[in-house]
């Protein structure tokens, strides 16, 4: 797959916005077995680039981890892949390439495409982010189905976007009443922003000047969204600060915070104050609220951050990002380091 020359310059500061962890960095994606049963965590299987290898997702049954990879020179040339679980569970090496039996394509189309999301409702379907020839950047449908003789998964890719009005999105989280919330690239009247739609099409702003985790929790399904304290917000949040702040001694007050949006109030509030330097956030099947820092994740319980999981044993870089699968036994997660 590359991206025509076509596309141009506005795809290309479009894409390269929400791949922002990208750049003059090498990133690895791991899947882990967690430690279980007095068994120590076990690496199963380790992804290398060239390039952009990122945005790992789970199949709702946790057969498959979707992926997106940089397939050509150029970083915007990306294509979802998949990783056979069950194969990279069993595999006698943790190093796997694109020739790996374990790792397939899923789907790939003349431009780019990436942040392959599985629909809550439908199974078999999936969302992605597809840079269209033009260089506008909306959501698409994939059918997919398993293909006996590859042994993998197929995708087949809509015939027209799931939204035709949203646009210039990076990021998506889908809500089960064909809802949904994005993160809206910057352009030269605003900047990054959390747009929510709902099933009606009507989209409002939530937040402005966001970070990169999007997320909906799995049983109350309110939406989240990483963002400063804003407006009235500072105010209202003052009580909360002093405590979060110890966590944070470099600043006085948190930087980031995290959001819910309860699409039923239609409205945003800030509930929890993020660690300094948070590169990632991510729910397990139970609702329980995870952060990545540098090699380390934490649980948030009890009212504060508690450390959780030490990754520095299989990660000299940082954690950018991670997702436990359905059962909560595997945990993938990208590690980043600078490029030497």
């Amino acid at each position: 797959m590359r991206i025509p020359f076509a596309v141009g310059l506005a795809a290309t500061l479009l894409v390269a916005g929400c791949m922002n962890d990208a750049p003059r960095s090498e990133q690895q994606l791991m899947l882990l077995q967690l430690a279980h049963d007095e068994q120590p965590a076990r690496l199963l299987s380790n992804i290398s680039g060239p390039g952009y290898v990122n945005q790992p997702m789970f199949s709702q049954d946790g057969q498959w981890l979707y992926f997106t990879k940089q397939t050509g020179e150029d970083a915007l040339a990306t294509d979802i892949y998949q990783l056979n679980v069950a194969l990279a569970s069993n595999t006698k090496t943790t190093s796997l390439d694109a020739t790996s039996a374990a790792i397939a394509p899923l789907l790939t189309t003349a431009t780019g495409e990436f942040s392959a999301t599985p629909h809550p409702t439908q199974p078999d379907q999936l969302t992605a982010v597809v840079v269209e020839p033009d260089g506008l950047q909306r959501l698409w449908t994939i059918q997919t189905r398993l293909d006996p003789q590859r042994g993998s998964m197929v995708g087949l890719l809509s015939k027209t976007p799931l939204w035709p009005e949203l646009r210039d999105v990076g990021y998506h989280v889908l809500g089960n009443q064909g809802d949904v919330l994005v993160f809206q690239l910057e352009n030269k009247q605003e900047p990054h922003r959390a747009v929510y739609q709902n099933a009606q099409g009507e989209q409002r702003v939530i937040l402005r000047d966001i970070g990169r985790s999007l997320l909906r929790h799995p049983k109350q399904g309110h939406f989240y969204v990483t963002a400063p304290l804003q407006g009235s917000s500072v105010k209202a949040a003052s009580a909360v600060a002093p405590a979060a702040s110890s966590q944070n001694p470099s600043s006085a007050e948190p930087a980031m915070w995290l959001w819910q949006f309860d699409p039923a109030q239609a409205q945003a509030e800030p509930v929890i104050a993020l660690l300094s330097n948070t590169e990632s956030l991510s729910f397990n099947a139970d609702g329980d609220l995870f952060a990545s820092q540098q090699q380390q994740l934490w649980r948030y319980d009890a009212a504060q951050w508690q450390p959780w999981l030490d990754l520095a044993a299989f990660c000299d870089g940082k954690i950018t990002r991670f997702q436990f699968d359905p059962s909560q036994q595997l945990l993938a997660f990208v590690c980043q380091t600078e490029a030497s």
